[in-house]
């Protein structure tokens, strides 16, 4: 008889596992022989662990496993103290580096500045070498305008504040001179380069860092480098544009201007030569305009340039005290501007009308710009001799009824502008290319009324003229009724006794 144990341990837990019901009662001798089995096994490993012999080599290799463990550590501590040691080391170059980073920094920024310096400096001193050298404009064909108001106009920028300038290229032989001679240098080839002085001031300007910049050097660089460039760009540019206009005064002169075209024109040399330089003088000054270097709300060049002399005779003749500078012949003055206009129109219309379509500006008309430039000394002598005329009512009526006519003739004939714009521009077709340089109004210099001068404007600006206009009216009329009704044969029937009764 077996006591099966109550209390819970190994050999109740081997029961709960393998006799789960009466039919695992058969299977305890199975069981048994098992358990029999493995208890053999373990006594074995009793004994062998028991045994000096076999236990040694364990214990050995363990202890090789701690020294190994031991020695591990020693390095790991070494190491780790090394390593603090380089840490500390790092951060000491790292403080003695760190200014010499930013100086090297800003030695970078300056070699770029003083390269991109050096290029535009090559591109003024081209285009100066040029003015210098080169002989009076206008005897070879000009070059084409659009290319050379576009040229440069995508320049390359190598970072964000740094343009950078290919070198300047060698200047094209003129057309007139022949292989193996020297080629002629003429004043409009200093617009190539000037223009490209322009884009990379464009790029400055489109590519400039912020205002708080934590980069005081790159800001101070930059500001004196725009400084400088500025400074090439109206040097280049003024010298360019006064040696183009004396070389215009010249052709000017040549043409023997302001005297009228003759009959049988021009010789066709001089044609050339003024058909040269103005094209050259057009293309520099509308290139300047569109990069916004001057102002686009002055006149034309060429064109001021051709009034200047007339103009010059008007006040000569007509102001101060010539013998014909008389307020009681204001028609004198008017005519003298009528029949500048009449005389030159041929010109205007046949020689400087076609140059200006041909660079497309078509909203500029030869013929109305040099009648608005004329047409604005007469109210500048008019307010001189304001005083006097007003100080006698029979000049200021006189003069009020020549002004009225020259007015009425200017419409009529030349269809100038009113001060208030009604005929502006009727004479001219408004549907312009679309590339076409515009004027900078939004509807085009003739919507410009303002621009016109006229003389009535001058009487709106004093008050006291229209008052005194008034008063010489009345006068004038009073006086004509007085003479009409004091008359002798005022009251004497006209058609005689017989017809007393139809007077």
């Amino acid at each position: 008889h077996m006591s099966v144990p109550t209390h819970k341990g190994p050999w109740r837990d081997f029961l709960d596992v393998h006799i789960t019901n009466l039919a695992s009662l058969s299977q305890i001798p199975t069981l048994v022989d098992k358990l029999n089995s493995e208890q053999a096994s373990v006594g074995k490993k009793i004994r062998t662990f028991r045994d000096k012999n076999a236990v040694t080599p364990a214990v050995q290799a363990g202890k090789e496993l701690l020294d190994n463990v031991e020695t591990t550590e020693a390095s790991r501590r070494q190491l780790q103290l090394e390593l603090d040691q380089y840490r500390q080391s790092a951060t000491d170059m790292h403080d003695k580096l760190s200014p010499l980073a930013s100086r090297i920094k800003e030695l970078e920024e300056t070699k770029e500045y003083l390269t991109l310096l050096l290029s535009v400096r090559q591109l003024r001193d081209d285009a100066l070498s040029i003015l210098a050298s080169a002989q009076e404009d206008g005897l070879d064909p000009p070059a084409q305008s659009q290319s050379s108001s576009s040229t440069s106009s995508s320049t390359p920028i190598a970072n964000t504040h740094s343009p950078k300038m290919p070198g300047p290229r060698p200047l094209s032989p003129s057309p007139s001179s022949s292989p193996g001679e020297v080629p002629l240098v003429r004043p409009h080839m200093a617009l190539p380069p000037l223009l490209r002085l322009i884009d990379i001031q464009h790029a400055l300007q489109k590519d400039a860092p912020p205002a708080n910049t934590n980069e005081p050097t790159t800001s101070h660089i930059l500001a004196n480098f725009r400084a400088q460039l500025d400074s090439y760009v109206r040097e280049v540019a003024d010298g360019l544009e006064a040696r183009l206009k004396a070389d215009y005064k010249k052709c000017l002169e040549a043409l023997g201007w302001p005297t009228p075209m003759p009959r049988a024109g021009y010789d066709e040399a001089l044609l050339n030569r003024f058909r040269n330089i103005f094209t050259h003088m057009l293309v520099l000054q509308l290139s300047l305009q569109n990069r916004g270097t001057i102002s686009s709300d002055g006149d034309l060049w060429v064109l001021s340039l051709l009034v200047q002399p007339l103009n010059m005779r008007f006040y000569f003749h007509f102001t101060g005290t010539q013998p014909t500078a008389r307020t009681d012949k204001p028609e004198w003055p008017l005519h003298h501007v009528k029949k500048s206009v009449q005389d030159h129109t041929p010109f205007l219309l046949t020689v400087v009308q076609p140059l200006l379509q041909k660079e497309r500006v078509v909203l500029y008309n030869a013929k109305m710009e040099f009648t608005r430039g004329i047409t604005q000394a007469v109210p500048v002598q008019f307010r001189g001799d304001l005083p006097s005329v007003l100080a006698s009512p029979g000049q200021l009526l006189h003069s009020i009824k020549e002004f009225l006519a020259f007015e009425k003739f200017m419409r009529a004939t030349h269809n100038y502008p009113t001060p208030l714009g009604d005929n502006i521009g009727a004479d001219i077709d408004m549907q312009a290319p679309d590339d076409a340089i515009m004027h900078d109004s939004p509807q085009g210099a003739f919507q410009e009324a303002g621009r016109f001068p006229s003389i009535m404007q001058v009487m709106e600006e004093n008050e006291n003229i229209f008052a005194k206009w008034i008063e010489a009216e009345i006068q004038l009329a009073s006086s004509s009724l007085h003479n009409i009704i004091t008359r002798d044969a005022a009251w004497t029937p006209y058609l005689g006794e017989t017809l007393a009764d139809v007077d």
